[in-house]
Order: C-alpha cells, then sequence, then structure tokens
C-alpha cells in the first residue's frame, strides 16, 4: 500500500496535529521540518502517541530499534520511513 509521498507527507502532518494537540499548527510546515529539539510538544512520552496513531494509521508495528532520532528528526525522515514499511510490506504481500 505504497502512498504518493506528498500525499503520505499530509497524512503524517495531521496524524503529528492529533497526537500532538497542535491545533493546525503542521499545516505550516514544510517537508524539511524539523521535529526533534524545534516542536516542544514532541517529547519520549508523546512519541509513543505518535507511534501508536502510525500503527491504527497504516498498520505499521514500529519496531523499539526504529523509534530514533534519525525517524523522528524532520517530517521528511518520519514519512519516508512510514512509506519505506509500507513499500516493503507490499513487497511481501504482492502489492500492486
Amino acid at each position: 500500500m505504497k502512498l504518493e509521498i506528498s500525499n503520505l507527507t499530509s497524512q503524517v502532518k495531521c496524524i503529528l496535529d492529533d497526537a500532538l494537540f497542535l491545533n493546525g499548527q503542521t499545516k505550516l510546515w514544510g517537508n524539511q521540518m524539523s521535529l526533534l529539539g524545534n516542536v516542544a510538544e514532541l517529547d519520549s512520552m508523546s512519541v509513543m502517541n505518535v507511534v501508536a496513531a502510525i500503527r491504527i494509521n497504516f498498520g505499521i508495528f514500529m519496531d523499539d530499534e526504529d523509534i530514533n532520532a534519525k525517524v523522528f528528526s524532520s517530517l521528511e525522515s518520519l514519512a519516508n520511513y512510514i512509506n519505506e514499511q509500507l513499500s516493503s510490506s507490499c513487497h511481501q504481500e504482492g502489492c500492486a
């Protein structure tokens, strides 16, 4: 179930907005928006809310080793991670 990256990024913005209670702030974010250290609401506890929302919205179960600064460094890195996971699961399941 690979999505077009621009659509995926928009969905990730919505997920972050909801999970972090940002009241629409993500609408102003560009794809290169730095998350860690730049979004005060993104702390260790709220990361778990984001992980849960990713699981619910995309069916992706993030391994503990994937919950790291590289994946959560920017909006783009998080969207790319999700895209890779979706591509990988489709590859395994034979998705188109």
